[in-house]
């Protein structure tokens, strides 16, 4: 078990020292999930998950939305011929 003590900086931001974040593969943008159970403070990684179904794999970015390829096939199927496609940034879990 790592622990460590870190300071509230005025902002409210706190320091997440280098094993922590590669022991659960944080990286810079991730989005953390903060729980409060009575004293504690629980921090988890939230996966990045399909917008429409909810799977959690083979995503692929949208405007900063993530979207699968089962259900961005769906989608490609409703855009007309002449529309053009903006680019897709695949979303790595």
């Amino acid at each position: 078990m790592f622990s460590f003590i870190a300071r509230v900086e005025k902002e409210g931001r706190v320091f997440l020292p280098v094993q922590i974040r590669e022991q659960i593969n944080i990286r810079s943008r991730d989005l953390l999930k903060f729980c409060r159970v009575g004293e504690y403070i629980i921090v988890e990684k939230k996966h990045q998950t399909c917008i429409f179904c909810g799977q959690k794999n083979d995503l692929v970015e949208f405007r900063n939305k993530h979207v699968c390829r089962s259900c961005r096939s769906g989608l490609l199927g409703l855009v007309s011929p002449g529309m053009s496609r903006a680019p897709l940034r695949v979303a790595l879990p």
